[in-house]
């Protein structure tokens, strides 16, 4: 019979004469005495503790007595033993538990760093910032970085291919001095079996109790919103597109591959450093895989003029790190949260950039940043699905269809869109079922968009924070304007589809039916007048959002 295994704690260093080091192919196994004669078999090199009593108490006994027997005598005693734990097997206790036991709670944060495109100084200063903090006995910082192809850096040509790196401790800035654990040559980081293999590898090497996975790579929201050729058999998340292979993954894609990497395990915290990333769409897809994410619905500008100054860097990596180097048992939502807060600062304030006329000019950034507990957002897909069934048999009712239409219409209108197609495809959620809430004549309508605005405001979205010239309630969604033209509705509609929520809920079905009434009651739009007094077929001002949307040229932006 398994018997609870004595805990951690109870382990005393025991002299080398008390110990029998056991060696095969896998790792160095030890069989350590503890204070009660119950003994433990401690795999050291896996981090993992395994323990047997009951059928194989003859083991402990043969241990016991063997500490005081002959030379001779330990070799047929230790033979006895060997035998009686091959036939009584192992209990093991995971390296989190034992952890947490001795007060002690060791974290790997994994960086996967595509600088194969036009990020390369960023993600390679990026790095070198990382290592102002380096890895500890109870913090490891791995980081798989690709640079440019062409060498364009001012880290120089060694960062051309790929390299996984152990980052380590230095203080001098300009030069990246972290351990190289592997040259991999040229990779391609926008294929999903290159992520699967950094993750598997770096887990392989530095077992943890919490795993944290960060990406610093462009990205383009839960769709790419820049195919416009209507050929839907690739990209579907925007992610890490990588120069060299011209390729760039989908987000079925990027879910596999962090499912396939983790094999049953879980990342406590993902930071996605790429544009357009803070989605509905795009953390239902994680949810099975990551307890949080941090991201940003709208994009990541950076500012870095003069070249070195990075004045705006977007997202602290180095911050997180040096919070969990200064207290590894930090919980994962207060280590979120402290970074939701760090991002936000330096774009609450004026950043000095050299205009065209050679001159000093000051400007701002819009800037939004969240926290979302991705272990709620099941609950709010399935609102959302029961919000598109109602919406859906509204349109499609001969009494209802022109005020729903007037309504949703006019909501989106009024909403914050995010760069997309014309800025007409991403929205944010919380500000559009408000705005929908005030201008639906259903009651029931209202009553659903409000229970829906609260799941987010009180459940998925943990913390937010934005600049005061922005609209962000924390996360966004995908929702295909009328004004879209035919073709590029037709090709997005289809990618959309082919998402894990486009195709678990009946979000795409209240797009399209919503297009197909616009456009077949468009004229008699025309002359009803909402509850709001506004025409149906006002859309405000777009080119206004358009402007909007588009960053100063002295910003970069991850996507």
């Amino acid at each position: 019979m398994w018997t609870e295994p004595r805990p951690a704690e109870d382990f005393r260093t025991v002299s080398l004469s008390h110990t029998l080091v056991l060696r095969n192919a896998d790792a160095p196994v030890t069989l350590a005495r503890i204070p009660d004669f119950r003994y433990n078999l401690v795999r050291l090199a896996k981090g993992r503790v395994f323990c047997r009593t009951g059928p194989t108490i003859l083991t402990g006994i043969m241990m016991r007595l063997m500490f005081r027997e002959s030379k001779r005598q330990r070799i047929v005693t230790t033979g006895w033993i060997i035998i009686c734990l091959a036939i009584g097997g192992f209990q093991e206790i995971d390296a989190s538990t034992a952890a947490a036991r001795h007060g002690k709670v060791s974290t790997t944060v994994l960086c996967y760093m595509n600088g194969d495109n036009d990020l390369t100084d960023e993600v390679l200063s990026a790095v070198d910032r990382m290592e102002t903090v380096g890895s500890s006995d109870q913090l490891n910082i791995v980081a798989l970085v690709d640079g440019h192809p062409y060498g364009i850096s001012r880290f120089g040509a060694k960062w051309v291919g790929t390299k996984l790196l152990h980052i380590t401790s230095d203080a001098n800035i300009a030069n990246i001095d972290s351990r190289v654990l592997a040259d991999w040559g040229e990779q391609d980081l926008g294929d999903p079996e290159t992520l699967t293999r950094f993750i598997q590898v770096a887990l392989e090497l530095f077992p943890a109790d919490r795993y944290i996975f960060c990406a610093f790579a462009h990205g383009k929201g839960v769709i790419d919103t820049g195919n416009l050729s209507g050929n839907v058999t690739g990209k579907s998340l925007g992610i890490s597109p990588d120069a060299t292979s011209a390729s760039i993954m989908q987000l079925t894609a990027f879910e596999g591959a962090l499912t396939a990497g983790l094999n049953g395990r879980r990342f406590s915290l993902t930071v996605l450093f790429s544009c357009l990333s803070g989605m509905v769409e795009i953390a239902y897809a994680l949810s099975d895989v990551t307890d949080y994410v941090i991201a940003s619905e709208d994009e990541i500008r950076l500012v870095n003029e003069p070249p070195g100054t990075h004045q705006l860097s977007g997202i602290s990596l180095q911050d997180l790190l040096q919070r969990l180097k200064n207290n590894p048992a930090m919980a994962t939502e207060a280590l979120g949260r402290a970074i939701v807060d760090r991002y936000i600062e330096p774009y609450l304030q004026p950043v000095c950039i050299v205009g065209a006329n050679g001159k000093k000019v000051a400007c701002r950034y819009p800037a939004a940043l969240a926290l979302i507990d991705c272990r709620k957002i099941d609950k709010l897909a399935h609102a959302l699905d029961e919000l598109a069934v109602q919406l859906i048999a509204d349109l499609k009712h001969p009494d209802f269809v022109i005020p729903t239409l007037s309504a949703l219409h006019a909501s989106l209108s009024r909403t914050k869109s995010f760069k997309s197609f014309l800025n007409l495809e991403y929205y944010d959620l919380s500000e559009w079922l408000d705005h929908l809430a005030h201008a639906a004549i259903s009651d029931l309508i209202s009553q659903k968009c409000r229970i829906r605005a609260g799941i987010i405001k009180s459940e998925v979205i943990v913390t937010e924070r934005h600049t005061q010239d922005m609209a962000s309630g924390g996360i966004g969604i995908f929702f295909i304007h009328d004004l879209v033209p035919e073709n590029i509705y037709r090709a997005h509609h289809a990618m959309y589809r082919q998402t894990r929520f486009g195709s678990n809920t009946r979000w795409h079905e209240l797009i399209r039916t919503y297009r197909r009434q616009m456009h077949q009651h468009r004229t008699e739009l025309l002359f009803y007048q909402g509850p709001s007094g506004l025409p149906a077929s006002g859309h405000g001002n777009v080119s206004e959002k358009v402007q909007k949307g588009i960053p100063s040229d002295s910003a970069q932006t991850p996507g």
